[in-house]
């Protein structure tokens, strides 16, 4: 199958459940992460030959986004405040309000720091994907942080986020 007969398939299949918008947005997604296209890509190579291989893969991933389930958990990666998160089904999805508490906290945290507060100990209880300790141990300097959680597999994971995203 080439690039452009699977956009079609791919809409054709989407069509129902979500919007257009979205269709588009899930279909650049998979495209970039199995097939190593970009967007332009697309439009300069609609007869790119897809393999047998990567077709397999990219049905399969049509196949969960049609039972709904999240985009991020069928390539198993988000970003989260600019960096890349692992995430799986033991980890919920980064929301964008969380980027706004670590936003929120590294402003606070500044403010300390200017008034000569010099030695932070910050705990993200329920870490999940990590994505708060780790973003704030990439901003924050003099600060320990610690994350707990209840789910040993969620910690397996916010510990290859910490390897990822090189913090400690």
């Amino acid at each position: 199958m080439i690039l452009k007969e699977f956009r079609i398939y791919f809409s054709t299949e989407l069509s129902s459940v979500y919007p257009k918008t979205e269709i588009d947005t899930f279909f650049f997604l998979l495209i970039e992460e199995y097939l190593n296209l970009n967007r332009i890509d697309t439009v300069l190579k609609p007869n790119f030959k897809i393999g047998e291989e990567k077709l397999s893969l990219l049905k399969s991933a049509l196949v969960r986004l049609k039972q709904e389930i999240p985009i991020q958990y069928i390539i198993g990666k988000t970003e989260f405040f600019g960096y890349p998160f692992l995430v799986d089904g033991n980890t919920l999805i980064p929301r964008p309000e969380t980027e706004e508490l670590v936003e929120w906290i590294i402003k606070e945290v500044s403010t300390l720091q200017s008034f000569g507060v010099s030695k932070l100990n910050i705990l993200d209880i329920g870490t999940g994907t990590g994505c708060i300790p780790i973003s704030l141990a990439k901003n924050i300097v003099n600060a320990t942080i610690s994350a707990i959680d209840v789910s040993a597999d969620a910690l397996k994971i916010a510990q290859q986020n910490a390897v990822l995203n090189s913090v400690d």
